[in-house]
């Protein structure tokens, strides 16, 4: 089997993903969907050699080790782009995913995000985290504020990641992409040197544990700028889990910290449209004042609340989701399987179709 000539159907398809597994066909992901390509079942030694082609050194030396671990790496591949890989095993086969990462970053306009994001990367100081469910587009989300950043911002900004995914063109400010594992130890040991390196923004590929956590609340104390992502499907599901990261002992501090450092939370889903794509649905939690005091004091459902005011621009997932239908861009079946509270789009929709009858 020809891998090379797979991935380039696949990214003629417009498909973001290509999943290539050791006796089973090719698939490909298309507008969210996984899809079968026709042809023979893929052959397990011909895909470890591919795998290998592809992967950096570390990894390839001892494949099966980097199989079970589930090592990921960055390739870009001459005339087809960049993707980001994922190798595993099943039943000592390999298999291996490519997702496509954009050759170039959409803007948050393109991305049809809402206008508030150009505001929120305007903050200088405190912490913007993207949250949302794996495929939700995090990941385009995060790059397009960081870019927004770097086009506007005369300073610094490193990020961490692992592994490196979209590489950010020179624009105002100086970038610097570091690797774990080839360029850093650990996000942690990242955060301490890219502040001791007079770093005016870092950002997090994910903030998944409680030295992380630690680290970017220190990061943002010291006053920068720090953006990263989670895999909650809500914003206040993503604050709760920072602070349930931590140790009993810590909590308490830990809790008056985030109050103090949120900036915005931005979680996201992506719908599909009637046209066949995809478009974020989003949620935007801002912080301040109220938002500071719900925090601290545990008040999750006030919190919940409190973004349907659309005070400095926030707005509930399901908001943004009956305006989505309301202007035709998705349907209502889907505006309710997005929603994290259906029975709020339910009333939503009966009331948009009591006022046009």
């Amino acid at each position: 089997m020809n891998f090379e000539e797979l991935i380039k159907f696949a990214v003629d398809q417009g498909a973001s993903d290509v999943h290539l597994q050791a006796g089973s066909p090719p698939q490909v992901r298309i507008g969210g969907l996984i899809r079968n390509v026709e042809g023979p079942e893929i052959d397990g030694e011909a895909l470890r050699q591919f795998a290998a082609s592809l992967s950096p050194p570390e990894v390839g030396k001892d494949l099966n080790a980097a199989m079970v671990r589930g090592a990921r790496f960055s390739k870009s591949l001459d005339g087809l782009g960049r993707f980001r890989c994922s190798l595993y095993s099943h039943g000592g086969q390999p298999g291996l995913i490519l997702h496509q990462v954009p050759s170039r970053i959409p803007t948050i306009g393109e991305l049809n995000l809402p206008p508030v994001l150009q505001e929120i990367t305007q903050a200088r100081r405190g912490i913007t985290i993207v949250t949302g469910p794996s495929s939700s587009g995090k990941s385009s989300t995060l790059a397009a504020l960081v870019d927004q950043i770097g086009e506007t911002f005369h300073g610094k900004i490193v990020t961490i990641e692992d592994p490196i995914e979209v590489r950010y063109p020179r624009k105002k400010a100086l970038v610097a992409q570091r690797e774990l594992g080839s360029d850093v130890a650990s996000i942690s040991a990242g955060v301490e040197q890219a502040i001791a390196q007079d770093a005016d923004v870092i950002v997090i590929g994910e903030i998944r544990d409680a030295e992380t956590v630690r680290a970017v609340l220190h990061a943002a104390e010291t006053g920068h700028q720090v953006l990263g992502t989670m895999s909650n499907p809500t914003s206040v599901q993503a604050i709760e889990r920072l602070i349930s990261l931590v140790t009993i002992e810590e909590k308490r501090l830990v809790t008056a910290q985030l109050a103090e450092a949120v900036v915005a939370i931005i979680a996201q889903k992506l719908a599909a449209t009637k046209d066949g794509k995809r478009r974020a649905a989003v949620e935007v939690l801002r912080g301040g004042q109220y938002s500071a005091r719900c925090i601290l004091e545990s008040r999750w459902t006030d919190l919940s609340s409190y973004l349907g005011s659309r005070q400095s621009g926030m707005q509930q997932l399901e908001q943004h989701l009956l305006e989505l239908y309301q202007a035709g861009v998705i349907s209502g079946t889907e505006a309710m399987k997005q929603a994290t509270s259906p029975e709020v789009v339910a009333e939503g929709l009966r009331v948009m179709k009591r006022s046009a009858g």
